[in-house]
């Protein structure tokens, strides 16, 4: 009768509710602590991998006089004034770089630039850092001193120097210049 049906359907409901199975190990409410965990975990780690990257981050300084002559200040106090379509980029030397020479030079012991077109430089003097300006396929190895260094369109390259000495180096030829005196290499 409807009694007895009624009578087993709550006997069988009451078996049921007893019994409760989880989907996952972990029951619901704790899943809150586990995301929050979680989450602490993965911004930490992306805080600690931000800051190293912000550390190992260098930005290499790039100069270009579109319009006439610009004057630039380095990082060094040295000034360069570029003439008009030229670029000058300041290198950041890194960590256990090999020189120009081929051995590897220690951190900071050498300021470098690498000019296309035509700048006059006003290099500030630093016995323990020595400035080169690369330029095509030359290099000029500075002595605190002020000079122009220009690419031609002939392909040639030329060193003029106004004061104190810099020596220009071209594949394995060096050669020491003069004030007064003007290289050209073809």
């Amino acid at each position: 009768t409807e009694t007895d049906i009624d009578r087993l359907w709550r006997k069988m409901g009451g078996r049921i509710s007893k019994r409760k199975v989880y989907l996952w190990s972990v029951p619901w409410k704790h899943w809150g602590w586990v995301a929050s965990i979680l989450l602490a975990i993965c911004g930490i780690s992306y805080f600690l991998h931000t800051d190293n990257y912000e550390e190992n981050k260098q930005v290499t300084p790039v100069y270009t006089a579109l319009t006439g002559k610009s004057k630039i200040l380095l990082p060094d106090s040295s000034v360069v004034w570029l003439n008009k379509g030229s670029t000058l980029v300041y290198l950041i030397e890194e960590e256990g770089r090999p020189a120009a020479g081929g051995a590897a030079e220690e951190k900071g012991k050498e300021r470098r630039v690498r000019l296309t077109g035509e700048a006059f430089f006003d290099v500030y003097k630093d016995p323990k850092k020595s400035f080169i300006v690369e330029a095509k396929d030359l290099e000029v190895q500075v002595y605190g001193t002020a000079f122009t260094v220009k690419d031609n369109v002939n392909g040639g390259t030329s060193v003029s120097l106004l004061r104190g000495s810099v020596a220009v180096r071209k594949d394995s030829l060096l050669r020491n210049i003069e004030p007064g005196e003007m290289a050209v290499y073809i």
